[in-house]
């Protein structure tokens, strides 16, 4: 299904080059932009009316409800401890936040 809407998609690509080339580039990006901005509300409106939460995310959303302060700080404790428990854990998370600060 994916594969479909990509070569759909594609398909609609000269169009855009029709738009610019009749309108110039100015206003040809304005008619793309306005009309991307319709099919897409138009998409996530459909998405959200046609779709349903399954009966495990009701669930876990039922009990992930309001841990409450207390709770969530003694979650993290546990995290925590096990972070500090198991080397290779911690050796994997020092060496992946070395990595994500040299990238900056």
């Amino acid at each position: 299904m994916l594969q479909i809407i990509s070569v759909i998609g594609g398909l609609f690509a000269p169009l855009g080059g029709l738009l610019v080339n009749h309108y110039g580039m100015v206003q040809g990006m304005r008619i793309m932009y306005v009309l991307a901005f319709l099919f897409m509300t138009f998409q996530f409106v459909g998405r959200h009316l046609t779709t349903r939460e399954t009966e495990a995310g009701i669930k876990k959303r039922l009990d992930t409800r309001e841990p409450g302060p207390k709770k969530s700080m003694v979650e993290y404790g546990g995290a925590f401890r096990e972070l500090w428990a198991d080397s290779s854990l911690l050796l994997i998370f020092g060496c992946t936040s070395c990595s994500t600060s040299r990238q900056r």
